[in-house]
């Protein structure tokens, strides 16, 4: 899995050494999480997203974006089978955070809760 962090060169509030350490922390695998972003995390009262997989996502995005099921396992380079099997995946984690999603309309709506066309998950 590709790890990412955004350190802000501006950031007069931060010596280099903290910054040395949290960019080889996260070249390791690891992650760096600053007491702000931490407190924002605590303070998130966006629902409960599942974890989904790339696959799932793609799936997801495609399917709730209008397309058939599938167009959406053509887009996500499965066959169709798999792809079924993927949004009853993603129907069951929905479900297990304490937000089901029955039909395709949920789904998008799920999607669009979760800002997952924009996340660049797809």
């Amino acid at each position: 899995m590709k790890k990412s962090a955004f350190v802000n060169p501006r950031s007069k509030d931060k010596d280099l050494p903290i910054l040395v350490q949290a960019i080889r922390a996260v070249a390791q695998g690891d992650s760096a999480i600053t007491p702000e972003l931490a407190f924002l995390i605590s303070r998130d009262a966006r629902p409960n997203r599942p974890t989904l997989s790339p696959q799932e996502r793609a799936v997801l995005t495609a399917y709730a974006s209008g397309a058939t099921l599938t167009a959406a396992a053509r887009r996500a380079g499965v066959a169709y089978g798999t792809a079924r099997e993927y949004l009853e995946r993603v129907k069951r984690k929905y479900a297990e955070v304490g937000r089901p999603a029955y039909t395709k309309l949920d789904l998008a709506e799920r999607v669009r809760e979760d800002r997952l066309e924009r996340d660049g998950l797809t």
